[in-house]
């Protein structure tokens, strides 16, 4: 479970703000926020702190008593441009400073507009403070939204109406490549001048980066950019991402993470999990968004914010109906905000919690963690007790991020435990995959790879088989694996491949994400077609190695390269085999040796009607039979391994011309087929040699008599 405490008083406290006040004393409320970032590694917690402070200018008594003659001049000041194209947003405080004129008359005729627009962003702030690792400043937020209502204004954009009422939506494709047609990427509700400079883009190479702890992904990792830097976007826009979760339940949520090119990132909760948009079938998750970047929709922990008061609380989450927390009265001087996570493995086995008693050395342990005392520690100074139904309960004086009741049935040191809690935790965040390679079933040539959580291999296995694809080889052992973590395909031996049919002999990633199940199609190819000549197929291998994050590059451009003095062993190998090709010799009758004796045609041409004759175990018999050494038979089947007629008839005529002139030769091959049971071709060869039966040179054997 994971515990946050935050003061109340930190909770956005805004103001109305009169425009007569700001007239008359030039005043503004100027919103702040801290942001706390979190060390060990652990998942990143950010409290957003607010505050109003107001900054009083004193107006002189002769400047009051010209208000009622003159206008009142507000002085907006506005940020510095980021020269970043992704976020246009920042870009519309290009300018130093920016001052418009807007007399009192103005000012006061639109207080409730100004109103509704500090309410807009004290909903922004509250977006921003459930967001974990947000790094902008609700100043800089409160600052823009006030620019673009100014900006509104301003009486030369006459056109900003107009736009605003073109509003309409457009589905965004994109390809991934060539062997695949174009799928939606998202979809964009915003002005028509807006849509045609917005690019979606599809870059799932970066998805290793993007998840974190704790985090699934289940969409694809897209980017949105705006290429008319001299036009400025009106936010918020609607985005509307497609994605496909698996694995729901009480204990996650389905939230859009955008992230910008330093791999910051803020959370937004969706509007809406909608069904069958445009052309696509499946569900969207839908946002407004107030800046552009890096998009994807990612299940995690569910959060649940509840606030404790003076006079305490009893909550049951939502999460998790067993768990319950109880906080007397008086354990804050002040209200107190909690969030609360619950993090369970919606696909393991549960063990039920026995009574202690049948074993004296049997014991309950309570652990907690806090990032401050270094990780997690044991609290022995807590007693844990046995509830019904399988239940524990404890009394906590202190504070903890994080906390786990175990089970033991023996005496254990206390740092064994700790090493155990580690170990678990870390387990929890991993996976038990293995790598399965499928050739298609009429191309060979044609395989595709997938890295699966072993559990769904069966259902894998189904789908593969119906989309025609089938092994061997068999899948690869078991090893773990992160999500996120990337793996890398290294094709040794006799065998290479190509994601394109071009470009052979590259090694190739697969990033693994528990939901997406990551698929790889590739052509593959022998590396010397007279390699493995002893052998009736190619052979190679695929080295698999696991790429540390730390060692992926965060450039989109720049490939991994796995040098060989890491000396990192691969976390498995799969064996992959190719069938050689049918050797299809269309030989002219020119080549094969006719001899201008007509008994030696005769012969050749009995010879190879025999060799049309006899079956494949007949030929095996027979080259028993015939006194041939196991060297020839062996070589004679080299050289025409996918043809058995040529293999006897160049069996008949080796034995043949091994044979002494003076041998009767008819006679004698008669008698091996009799020996193999074939006396009936033993009376048809001699009926054939008698009468000079023969085909193709009928005409010219009579020509030479």
């Amino acid at each position: 479970m994971h515990d946050e405490c935050t003061p109340l008083q930190t909770t956005s406290i805004i103001q109305d703000i009169q425009a007569t006040d700001i007239a008359a004393r030039g005043e503004l409320n100027v919103i702040e926020t801290d942001t706390v970032s979190p060390t060990n590694g652990e998942e990143s917690h950010y409290k957003n702190q607010v505050q109003i402070k107001k900054n009083k200018t004193h107006v002189s008594s002769e400047l009051m008593e010209k208000e009622n003659n003159t206008s009142l001049n507000g002085n907006v000041t506005g940020q510095k441009e980021s020269q970043n194209k992704m976020f246009p947003d920042k870009a519309e405080n290009k300018a130093d400073k920016q001052t418009e004129h807007m007399t009192a008359e103005n000012i006061n005729g639109n207080k409730k507009e100004i109103h509704d627009i500090i309410q807009t962003t004290e909903r922004e702030i509250q977006e921003i403070s459930e967001s974990q690792r947000e790094e902008i400043t609700t100043s800089s937020i409160t600052r823009d939204s006030f620019n673009k209502y100014v900006n509104s204004l301003l009486p030369n954009n006459p056109e900003s109406v107009n736009k605003k009422n073109n509003i309409m939506e457009k589905e965004f494709l994109d390809v991934l490549n060539d062997e695949t047609g174009p799928q939606v990427s998202c979809y964009i509700t915003a002005p028509s001048y807006v849509l045609q400079h917005l690019e979606c883009r599809i870059i799932n190479s970066m998805s290793s980066l993007i998840v974190s702890e704790n985090e699934e992904l289940v969409s694809n990792v897209i980017t949105i950019e705006f290429s008319d830097q001299e036009k400025r976007i009106p936010f918020p826009i609607c985005i509307a991402i497609p994605f496909n979760a698996r694995y729901r339940g009480n204990y996650r949520d389905i939230m859009v993470k955008v992230s910008d090119i330093s791999l910051q990132s803020s959370y937004l909760t969706p509007n809406a999990l909608e069904g069958p948009r445009g052309s696509y079938k499946g569900t969207c998750a839908e946002v407004k968004a107030y800046k552009l970047g890096i998009f994807s929709v990612v299940s995690c922990l569910k959060k649940e914010s509840f606030t404790v008061t003076k006079k305490g609380l009893i909550l049951k989450p939502s999460m998790d109906s067993r768990i319950s927390l109880n906080y007397p009265q008086g354990v804050f001087s002040s209200p107190v905000l909690v969030q609360l996570k619950v993090n369970i493995k919606n696909r393991t086995k549960c063990v039920s919690v026995r009574k202690p008693g049948s074993n004296a050395c049997e014991s309950l342990k309570l652990l907690g963690f806090r990032s401050r005392d270094g990780g997690w520690f044991v609290l022995d100074d807590v007693v844990v007790r046995t509830m019904q139904s399988g239940l524990v309960s404890f009394e906590l004086f202190e504070h903890l991020e994080r906390f786990i009741v175990l089970h033991l049935s023996s005496v254990v040191d206390n740092s064994c435990l700790v090493s155990f809690v580690k170990s678990l935790e870390e387990a929890t965040l991993c996976t038990t995959a293995c790598v399965v390679l499928n050739h298609q079933k009429h191309n060979p040539h044609r395989a595709v790879i997938l890295v699966v959580p072993h559990k769904d291999l069966n259902q894998a296995l189904k789908h593969l088989h119906l989309g025609g694809f089938s092994g061997p080889p068999e899948p690869s052992c078991r090893f773990q694996l992160r999500e996120g973590e990337q793996l890398l395909l290294r094709f040794t031996g006799n065998i290479f491949a190509s994601s394109n049919g071009k470009d052979f002999g590259k090694d190739y990633q697969l990033i693994f994400h528990l939901q997406r199940q990551p698929r790889l199609e590739l052509q593959l190819k022998e590396v010397d077609e007279f390699g493995n000549y002893s052998c009736p197929h190619y052979k190679g291998t695929i080295e698999v190695y696991k790429v540390l994050k730390e060692k992926i590059a965060p450039n989109l451009d720049q490939s991994l390269i796995l040098h060989e003095n890491q000396y990192q062993l691969p976390v498995c190998k799969l064996p992959v085999s190719l069938p050689k090709h049918e050797k299809l010799i269309n030989r002219p009758q020119s080549t094969r040796r006719i001899s201008t004796d007509p008994l030696e045609a005769l012969w050749d041409n009995l010879l190879y009607w025999l060799a049309e004759e006899l079956s494949e175990d007949n030929a095996t018999s027979l080259s028993s039979s015939l006194p041939l050494r196991c060297s020839t038979i062996q070589l004679i089947k080299l050289k025409n391994p996918d043809n058995l007629t040529e293999q006897i008839h160049e069996l008949l005529s080796f034995w043949k011309k091994s044979l002494p002139t003076s041998t009767d030769k008819l006679r004698l091959l008669a008698r091996h087929l009799r020996k193999i049971g074939r006396g009936d071709l033993s009376e048809e060869l001699k009926f054939k040699w008698e009468n000079k039966v023969f085909t193709e040179q009928q005409q010219w054997f009579d020509m030479a008599e």
